[in-house]
């Protein structure tokens, strides 16, 4: 099968297959605005997830920092001064 035949068989596909999917979701009263909306409804929910919990662990980050970067620097200045 030349390389031609077998774009040309993957496209058939594709494009028969995209036309049964479009009849069941018309059948379910979808169009494609919808579908649209729904991912940019996605894409910002999953924004707003990533920035509350980069800002919830971020808080704890700093206060623990309070505790371990002064621990850390006693013991590394520790190490140098003993050789």
């Amino acid at each position: 099968m030349s390389e031609r035949s077998h774009v040309l068989r993957t496209a058939v596909r594709l494009i028969l297959a995209s036309l049964v999917i479009g009849l069941l979701l018309s059948v379910a009263e979808v169009t494609p605005l919808d579908v649209l909306d729904n991912i940019a409804d996605v894409a910002i929910g999953l924004w707003d997830m990533t920035t509350g919990a980069i800002g919830w662990a971020g808080s704890y980050i700093l206060l623990g920092a309070l505790v371990v970067l002064p621990l850390w620097g006693v013991a590394w200045l520790w190490r140098r001064l003993r050789g």
